[in-house]
């Protein structure tokens, strides 16, 4: 029995003995659906499959995150600021005490979402925010008087709002509130604390 398979460009029979000595070997099929046939040495019967090893950068992955993350803050915070500049205007020009009560009451939420993104920026913005909240929470909002109402428009507007807040912007802040009547320092005054919400407040909040 001889086997001629096509092995070079001559195309001549080889024997079985000679096809034996040769990098060819006769090796049976394990997969069923195959005849029997010849495979090269290297290639194993069965499935053969190739596992692609998959790249991974651990480091660059989490670099990404957090620029991604800090990205998203950053962009947060400038929508808190618009935001807060808005309603600090709106505040200045309203003289009716429900629309001052509805403004002041979003005002303390856009703070408090400022405070919640503190560490993203320099001390000195985290502490104009504490007192502005304190201010607050620690005023009758219906009765703050046009002056009082222009003065917390300028702060936010001109320092919580402005690109960095300085030493000297924080103390322009503190003048500003302290010239027209507002407590800076209610916070740690010692004065007892007051609900969260005024009167009025509290019926919009409500509803």
């Amino acid at each position: 029995m001889s086997y001629v398979p096509t092995i070079d460009e001559t195309r001549e029979e080889i024997t079985f003995d000679n096809w034996e000595k040769s990098d060819y070997f006769k090796v049976p099929r394990s997969s069923g659906y195959h005849s029997k046939g010849y495979d090269l040495p290297f290639i194993k019967t069965g499935s053969y499959e190739i596992h692609p090893e998959t790249t991974h950068f651990p480091k660059v992955e989490e670099k990404y995150r957090d620029s991604a993350e800090r990205i998203r803050k950053k962009e947060a915070i400038g929508r808190l600021q618009r935001k807060a500049v808005e309603l600090s205007r709106q505040l200045e020009k309203t003289y009716d005490i429900f629309d001052t009560a509805n403004i002041s009451l979003e005002i303390k939420s856009i703070l408090k979402d400022m405070w919640q993104l503190r560490n993203e920026r320099e001390h000195n913005w985290g502490d104009l925010i504490n007192i502005l909240q304190a201010v607050f929470a620690k005023t009758d909002v219906e009765l703050l008087n046009n002056q009082q109402k222009k003065s917390l428009r300028k702060v936010i507007n001109d320092y919580l709002c402005n690109s960095h807040v300085d030493d000297a912007d924080l103390e322009r802040s503190i003048i500003t509130l302290s010239e027209n009547g507002l407590d800076p320092w209610v916070g740690i005054s010692g004065i007892s604390e007051r609900n969260d919400f005024s009167f009025l407040e509290g019926m919009a909040h409500e509803g």
